[in-house]
C-alpha cells in the first residue's frame, strides 16, 4: 500500500471504530455497567494508541525494508497492550473481559471496513 492508500484506510477504521465505540459507550452506560464501561474505554483508547503507532509504523517504512524496527515496534506495541490488561487486573473497578473486548475493537473495525467497504478493483476477480 502506498501512503495515501495507507492513510485513507486508517481514516476508514477510525470513523468506523469511533461509531462503534460511542453505540457500545451509550449501551453500557444504559446498563449501568460501570466497570464494564471503564475497562472498554481502557482497552479502546490502548487499542487507538497501538494503532497509530502501527500506522506511523507503516507509513514510515513503506518505501524501505525496516525488519528490525518491524520487530521493535511490535514489541512496544504488544507490551502498551499488556500493560492495559495488568491494570485491569490489578485494578477492581476494571473489568479486565471488558478491556480485552476494547484492545479488540480496531480488529473488529479493520474486518467490516475490509467486507462492506472492499474497493471492486481489489475485489477477488472483479
Amino acid at each position: 500500500m502506498k501512503n495515501q492508500e495507507i492513510k485513507l484506510f486508517s481514516k476508514k477504521v477510525i470513523v468506523v471504530n469511533l461509531i462503534i465505540f460511542v453505540l457500545a459507550s451509550i449501551v453500557l452506560l444504559i446498563l449501568k455497567k460501570y466497570s464494564w464501561l471503564i475497562g472498554y474505554i481502557l482497552g479502546s483508547v490502548t487499542s487507538y494508541i497501538t494503532y497509530f503507532m502501527h500506522v506511523y509504523h507503516a507509513v514510515k517504512f513503506s518505501e524501505n525494508s525496516g525488519a528490525k524496527q518491524s520487530v521493535k515496534a511490535s514489541m512496544l506495541r504488544t507490551l502498551v497492550s499488556m500493560v492495559s490488561l495488568l491494570i485491569a487486573f490489578f485494578v477492581d473497578f476494571i473489568d479486565i473481559f471488558a478491556t480485552f473486548i476494547g484492545l479488540l475493537i480496531i480488529k473488529f473495525s479493520i474486518f467490516i471496513i475490509g467486507f462492506c467497504f472492499k474497493n471492486k478493483k481489489e475485489g477477488m476477480g472483479e
